[in-house]
């Protein structure tokens, strides 16, 4: 949120705390990236996604219907492309959910090992 120029500076409130922080010379770049809100908008764009219920499309191939959800990949994907998927030893760790678990359970959206510090870290508070 933007706030009144003091001088030549400029300052904006922290996403975080709220605290009013300069804005840096070299521009709003400079500043740490806002994990919290990142995972909060790819929460609302997952949430969206998986509302479509059936007409929900993969996310690999775009020709089939999604019915499972990798948490660590954050992709819906169909029958087909999850069977390549869990083929995969990279892939062997994955969590992968039916699609209508994302809107019965939002936690189980998140990774197991996800950190959920929501403090902010940049001001301490």
């Amino acid at each position: 949120l933007p706030q009144e120029p003091q001088g030549d500076k400029y300052f904006i409130s922290c996403p975080s705390c709220r605290k009013p922080t300069q804005l840096p010379d070299i521009g709003p770049t400079q500043f740490p990236t806002a994990f919290l809100i990142n995972s909060l908008f790819q929460l609302q764009t997952t949430l969206q996604k998986a509302s479509e219920g059936p007409k929900a499309s993969c996310d690999n191939c775009h020709n089939n219907s999604a019915t499972g959800y990798c948490k660590q990949c954050t992709q819906f994907s169909c029958p087909e492309c999850l069977e390549t998927h869990n083929k995969w030893k990279a892939f062997s760790t994955h969590e992968v959910i039916n699609v209508q678990d994302v809107t019965v359970n939002t936690s189980k959206l998140l990774p197991l090992n996800e950190d959920r510090n929501t403090k902010c870290n940049y001001h301490n508070e």
